[in-house]
C-alpha cells in the first residue's frame, strides 16, 4: 500500500500542503469548515503527521517546555493539567522539567530549550541568576511565559498572581481575629520571588498593626512535607510560641498540622494555621484548612493560549501581562484569639 503523504491529503481536501500542516501545529488559524474537511480526509486515509520533518523545515520544534520547581506540590500539577488541555487541542507536545529550586539545574534546562530550538517555554517562576538565559531565549525568538508570579523584569510575559496581596489578605484575616504573635514558614527567598513578596506582605501587615517584627517567627524552608513537620517542633520550642502560623504553601500547612496533632497541640484551639494555594486535599482535612485559593488550572490554560498566540506572530505585536485573582477561603483551621 502506497504511503499517504501530506500532498495526497491536501489534494483530497482541495487545499495546499501548507494548510494541512497548519491543521496540526496551528489549527486555530484554519477556518472551521476547512479544518473539518482536512480532518475527515486524515481520518479516512489514516494519515500520520510527520512532526519531525515539519520541525526541520520550520527550523524549530513544535514542543513546548514547562519548568516547575517540584512535582511534590500538587498545585503545580494542576497548572500542568491546564497547560496540557490547551496543548493537546493544538497538537503541541510537552516537555516537563523539574528544577527542584536549583538554579544550576534550571539553567541547564533552559540551555537545552535553546539548543533544541523549542517552540516555547512556560516557567513556574525562575531563579534571578538565570534572567540572562531567559532573555537569550527571547532573543532567539523562543516565546517565554512566566507563571505563578509577576516578574520584576517588565520585558517578560506572564500569567501570574499577586503573591503580596494574597499573603496580605491571609495575614490581615489572622490579625483581624485577634492574633498578634504570628509565625510564618516560607520557601527559600533567594530562589523564589513568590516567597519574597509573601514575606514583605507579612512584614507590612505587622507594621500596619504596630506589631514589632520578630525574625525568630520566620522560618525559611523548602515547601515539602518534612520541613513542615520540623517547623512545628521549632515553633513550639520558642519561649513564646505563636498563636497562629501562616504557611507559604498548603503542603507546609498540612505537615505542620499533622506534627502539631502529634504533639497534642490542637488546631485551631491552641494554634491557628493558614495555608496558601488551596490544593485538592485541603478542604478534606480535619479541621479543613483556611487558605488562599490560586486559580492554578486557569493559569495553565491561559499561559498555553498566550504562548500559542506568540508562536503564530511573525513579529512580537504586544506583551501578555495578566494577574489572576486569589481568594481567601475561610474554613475551620483558624479561630479568634481572645
Amino acid at each position: 500500500m502506497a504511503q499517504v503523504t501530506v500532498k495526497k491529503i491536501a489534494k483530497i481536501a482541495g487545499v495546499s500542503a501548507t494548510t494541512v500542516s497548519r491543521c496540526f501545529h496551528s489549527p486555530h488559524l484554519v477556518r472551521p469548515v476547512t479544518l473539518q474537511r482536512i480532518q475527515e480526509a486524515i481520518r479516512e486515509h489514516n494519515y500520520v503527521y510527520n512532526a519531525t520533518a515539519a520541525n526541520f523545515s520550520r527550523r524549530r520544534s513544535s514542543a513546548v517546555a514547562v519548568t516547575i520547581p517540584t512535582p511534590e506540590v500538587s498545585v503545580f500539577a494542576q497548572t500542568l493539567v491546564g497547560i496540557q488541555e490547551v496543548a493537546f487541542k493544538r497538537n503541541s507536545p510537552l516537555f516537563v522539567g523539574n528544577t527542584h529550586y536549583d538554579p544550576i539545574l534550571e539553567r541547564g534546562i533552559l540551555r537545552q530549550c535553546l539548543e533544541h530550538r523549542f517552540g516555547g517555554i512556560i516557567m513556574a517562576g525562575y531563579d534571578p541568576s538565570n534572567e540572562g538565559q531567559v532573555l537569550e531565549l527571547m532573543a532567539n525568538n523562543i516565546p517565554c511565559i512566566i507563571i505563578w508570579e509577576k516578574p520584576d523584569n517588565a520585558q517578560f510575559d506572564y500569567v501570574g498572581i499577586d503573591n503580596y496581596q494574597g499573603a496580605r489578605n491571609a495575614l490581615n484575616y489572622l490579625l483581624a481575629i485577634g492574633h498578634r504573635r504570628i509565625g510564618t514558614i516560607l520557601a527559600p527567598l533567594e530562589t523564589s520571588s513568590r516567597s519574597r513578596h509573601r514575606l514583605h506582605a507579612y512584614q507590612d501587615a505587622l507594621a500596619a498593626w504596630n506589631i514589632p517584627y520578630d525574625p525568630h517567627l520566620v522560618l525559611i524552608r523548602e515547601p515539602m512535607l518534612l520541613p513542615g513537620k520540623e517547623a512545628a517542633v521549632y515553633f513550639l520550642s520558642l519561649p513564646s510560641p505563636p498563636t497562629a502560623i501562616f504557611a507559604g504553601s498548603d503542603n507546609l500547612a498540612i505537615a505542620l498540622m499533622s506534627a502539631l496533632h502529634g504533639q497534642r497541640v490542637r488546631v485551631p484551639e491552641d494554634v491557628s494555621v493558614c495555608g496558601f494555594d488551596d490544593n485538592e486535599v485541603s478542604a478534606y482535612l480535619t479541621p479543613a484548612l483556611t487558605t488562599i485559593r490560586v486559580p492554578s488550572i486557569e493559569m495553565g490554560r491561559l499561559a498555553m493560549t498566550f504562548l500559542l498566540e506568540m508562536q503564530a506572530e511573525e513579529t512580537r505585536t504586544r506583551q501578555r501581562h495578566c494577574l489572576l485573582d486569589t481568594e481567601l477561603l475561610i474554613r475551620h483551621s483558624c479561630t479568634p484569639k481572645h
